[in-house]
């Protein structure tokens, strides 16, 4: 049996990979589903997975780090040489910088990279998409295009004014006038409950919240190169045409014709593309509606590309998978 320690960015020194929905349905749609299939992968390989505190990464035969920062960055130059260890880049740079990091990415210390980044390259980088679970697994979605709420919706999860990185807090503000304006309505953990205002406090199901409406907005943390995450996706699953803000490219090859672009956090630009999502939402549902048909193969790209990756590994002792 091979020995595989997992460390990570936000991983505590107790933790690995769990099958969870991430702790609340207003996170997306079983975020952290994902990994399952990844553990279950290492398990068919006769490989057995342990957190930091149950296995130290120099007395395994493998490591997986998890993203990355400062600390943990030096923590793992100082692992042996020989171990071999797999970075995979998960959060955007704002979260976890030095995962993006040239220089760090560059260093001989790692055997193999999984990045969605396609800014960055090398003989031991291979990209992927980042994964979404879809109906693969047994969970609410809307039936149809049921009548809905005339506004937009937009559900996110971080805290009012806790985040300044990337388009974070710029977003807040953005949200906070449309909403005000009744444009939209927003749901968030730790703002104010003023319905009067747009802002409805906590989605206790975001798929449900979403499904209320008539479309949705969804603006990414940062908007970086191969950044798509669950909040487009998450609308599709809904059934409900998006206003977005991210990677245009990478959302229209990944979601075809699912959403209109938002050019810019200014209300004259929410309107620009209100209007466009207006005179295209027939076209828009049927897009969505195929989309979601297709939402079991979301996660294929990083299940792929972490067997692909984690077979390449040079194994100590001439140990392979």
């Amino acid at each position: 049996m091979l020995k595989i320690t997992i460390i990570g960015r936000f991983l505590s020194q107790q933790e690995k990979w769990t099958g969870s929905d991430s702790g609340g349905t207003d996170f997306g749609n079983h975020l952290l589903y994902p990994r399952q299939a990844l553990v279950d992968f290492l398990n068919a390989q006769g490989c057995r997975l342990y957190s930091r505190a149950e296995l130290a990464p120099e007395c395994a035969d493998a490591l997986i780090v998890d993203d990355l920062d400062h600390d943990l960055w030096r923590y793992v130059q100082t692992l042996p040489v020989e171990l071999p260890k797999l970075l995979i880049c998960c959060e955007s740079p704002s979260y976890a910088l030095e995962s993006h990091d040239p220089q760090v990415l560059s260093d001989p210390t790692w055997s193999q990279i999984m990045t969605w980044n396609r800014t960055i390259s090398g003989p031991n980088v291979t990209h992927y998409d980042i994964a979404v679970t879809g109906t693969q697994l047994d969970v609410w979605t809307p039936d149809d295009f049921s009548p809905r709420k005339p506004k937009g919706v937009i559900v996110i999860s971080c805290r009012l004014y806790e985040e300044f990185r990337g388009l974070v807090f710029p977003r807040t503000a953005f949200c906070t006038a449309l909403a005000d304006a009744g444009h939209i309505d927003v749901y968030g953990k730790g703002w104010p409950v003023q319905p009067g205002k747009g802002l409805m406090g906590p989605s206790a199901n975001k798929l449900q919240t979403i499904s209320q409406y008539r479309f949705a907005l969804a603006i990414e943390n940062s908007i970086d190169d191969g950044y798509v995450t669950e909040k487009l996706p998450d609308c599709i699953l809904a059934l409900t045409p998006t206003i977005y803000l991210g990677d245009f490219t990478t959302a229209q090859r990944r979601y075809p014709n699912t959403f209109v672009q938002l050019r810019g956090l200014t209300v004259d630009s929410f309107l620009d593309a209100k209007f466009r999502l207006d005179d295209e939402y027939p076209a828009l549902q049927a897009a969505v509606q195929a989309a979601r048909n297709r939402s079991s193969t979301w996660c294929d790209s990083v299940h792929q590309t972490f067997r692909d990756t984690f077979l390449k590994l040079p194994m100590r002792e001439g140990r392979h998978p």
